[in-house]
């Protein structure tokens, strides 16, 4: 029979192996990063390598969970909605910044139900066109367009995404009417292109780089920066080409579901910044077009909220209506 001493030493024997459970180091299990975008695509491309250097870091698996659709709405909703444990995290585009402008009913919101964990890298886009298109340069490209106006197709990461609104930025400052194509990703509108089934794309340029330096495969004309990539010295900006002023360079970011305990934000923050100064890593991102950014994890909230302000004025003044 159980005495009130010996069930005193039971409950007394939980509560310490309770108080040992919870004070398990982060993590202490499989980790993942959501991309809510295709395999291949610039935000793919990124957060494979850096999983694998935070699985060396932590000793535990940090796997990639590729889920796109609806301009990353499905992925970004999926985090926003998860345990807020530090286990399910996102790894998004500066098309988080751009969705609010497009999107009338989110399914989460991006202020309240996400929080920054650290920027990680930027990079600008590339206008690029296929082969068969009888332009070799920017201004070349917006003189046909003008002569052709509502004919030339090009084709985006999807509607609301940050490659949409980069596009819709050029048509504006350009002054010329092409016609949008959303996919699914980059990844699809690069084969849409390649495919010849629209003539035009701004993709980031890890994405193009690849195939530029393959050849005959989609010609590039120029890069969305303020400056010319180094990797890529031999095409222009798109202001010094034919619109000045214009830049849109994107940024990636990671982020996990709001309430995630600030200890383990910050964690995260102090192993991802370590891993971004990393020599290696660093030379193969530098290698696709990418520069690191890192940083606080307040700073990268600041910059989220300049970016969704910023793009909401593009959207307006380019005419685009939000969506249901």
């Amino acid at each position: 029979m159980c005495t009130r001493a010996s069930l005193l030493a039971v409950v007394t024997l939980v509560a310490g192996l309770a108080g040992v459970a919870h004070a398990q180091p982060f993590p202490a299990k499989a980790v993942r990063v959501v991309v809510p975008f295709p395999a291949g695509g610039g935000t793919d491309i990124l957060a494979r390598p850096l999983a694998q250097k935070l699985n060396e870091a932590w000793g535990q698996p940090v796997y990639v969970d590729n889920r796109a659709g609806a301009g990353s709405t499905i992925g970004n909703a999926l985090v926003a909605h998860a345990a807020p444990d530090g286990y399910t995290l996102l790894l998004m585009s500066a098309s988080l910044s751009v969705v609010p402008a497009i999107y009338r009913n989110l399914p989460y919101d991006t202020l309240r139900d996400l929080v920054p964990i650290s920027l990680l890298m930027h990079t600008p886009y590339v206008l690029a066109v296929h082969p068969s298109m009888p332009t070799k340069s920017v201004k070349e490209l917006i003189r046909l367009a003008k002569a052709k106006p509502g004919q030339i197709f090009y084709g985006s990461a999807g509607a609301g995404t940050i490659t949409h609104f980069t596009v819709e930025l050029f048509k504006s400052m350009a002054k010329v009417d092409i016609v949008h194509v959303p996919f699914k990703g980059g990844a699809p509108s690069l084969q849409a292109l390649m495919g010849g089934e629209v003539q035009m794309v701004m993709n980031v340029m890890p994405e193009v780089l690849p195939h530029l330096r393959a050849g005959g495969r989609m010609r590039g004309l120029g890069v969305s920066s303020a400056k010319r990539m180094e990797v890529a010295s031999d095409l222009p900006t798109i202001a010094e080409a034919g619109v000045p002023g214009f830049e849109s360079v994107v940024w990636f970011a990671l982020l996990a579901p709001a309430g995630t305990p600030d200890a383990i934000i910050d964690g995260i923050n102090g192993d991802v910044n370590r891993i971004l100064k990393d020599p290696e890593l660093l030379g193969y991102y530098r290698n696709l077009g990418y520069g690191p950014l890192g940083g606080t994890a307040a700073a990268a909230g600041e910059h989220l909220k300049r970016e969704i302000a910023r793009w909401a004025k593009v959207g307006r003044e380019a005419g685009i209506k939000p969506v249901n």
